[in-house]
């Protein structure tokens, strides 16, 4: 199952993508593009590093209980 974010960015990459495929492509079209893009970077970055810090806890609480098992 997709986590919210993994959704975000899934929305976010198919409009980017339809944005430009467009036709017509306007200067606003370029700029939401480089918005969107901008903004889908952020939330990778965000994802990142949220799963970085959930690994690093995991870790922290593993040494934390063999610490008492021993």
């Amino acid at each position: 199952m997709k986590t919210d974010i993994e959704l975000l960015l899934e929305e976010l990459r198919i409009e980017v993508a339809l944005l430009c495929h467009k036709e017509n492509t306007t200067d606003d079209d370029i700029k939401k593009i480089h918005e969107l893009s901008t903004f889908r970077t952020k939330l990778i970055e965000a994802e990142i590093i949220k799963r970085h810090q959930n690994a690093e806890d995991r870790r922290k609480r593993e040494e934390f209980l063999n610490f008492f098992k021993r």
